[in-house]
């Protein structure tokens, strides 16, 4: 049936990308105010965002074939009935975080969200990667 989060605004998530923080505005050595931070370092370990990336090829293909959720009543999430699946890519880690390449992400993110299965559902790509969202056009 697919992964299922308690994120409101969405129904699914899917990471790309193992589960690590590279370091950003809300975690770094005196700000520390990020639960995917937090949970990085829980599993992985103090210095967390310092490890390299670890791709997950796969996982978005999986996703998108999870089956779309128009017209189905979410008892929990009300406002989400009727709307098609809506998934958030990268939950617990930022996707665009620099060592993912730009290549990897065409073909495991973009190739993906633009597929016949892909196109089923709403896909969020949230990233505090500004800059590199900028280089990846």
């Amino acid at each position: 049936m697919g992964k299922f989060t308690d994120i409101e605004w969405c129904d699914s998530s899917v990471n790309p990308t193992g589960f690590q923080c590279c370091g950003c505005e809300l975690w770094n050595k005196s700000v520390k105010e990020c639960y995917a931070g937090r949970f990085a370092e829980r599993i992985g370990g103090k210095g967390a965002f310092d490890k390299p990336v670890v791709l997950k090829p796969g996982r978005m293909a999986e996703a998108a074939a999870w089956p779309d959720l128009r017209g189905t009543d979410r008892p929990d999430k009300p406002w989400l009935n009727g709307r098609p699946r809506i998934i958030f890519i990268g939950d617990m880690a930022d996707t665009l975080q620099k060592g993912v390449p730009f290549d990897y992400l065409k073909g495991e993110v973009i190739d993906v969200v633009t597929s016949e299965a892909g196109q089923r559902h709403v896909w969020m790509w949230l990233s505090k990667q500004a800059k590199r969202m900028v280089e990846f056009q």
